[in-house]
């Protein structure tokens, strides 16, 4: 059981990580909708300086010391 439990983390930790840097790539999607001005910015914003980092922090807590050490 233990090796099942363990070999999860490292494979959802990086998916994380690699959604958490391809997140910019949603900006053209958020700023040709129909949403209001603010709310583009905003998102934009969100998704090119806070996303990447806290996806970076949740993928290292869900893939833990020895799979953030094998990651770098």
């Amino acid at each position: 059981m233990v090796a099942l439990t363990a070999g999860w983390r490292f494979p959802v930790g990086v998916t994380i990580f690699v959604a958490g840097f391809a997140a910019p790539l949603a900006i053209p999607l958020v700023t040709s909708s129909d949403l209001p001005a603010g709310w583009k910015t905003a998102i934009a914003g969100a998704l090119a300086v806070g996303v990447p980092e806290v996806m970076m922090v949740v993928a290292a807590a869900v893939m833990g010391k020895k799979g953030f050490a094998r990651l770098k």
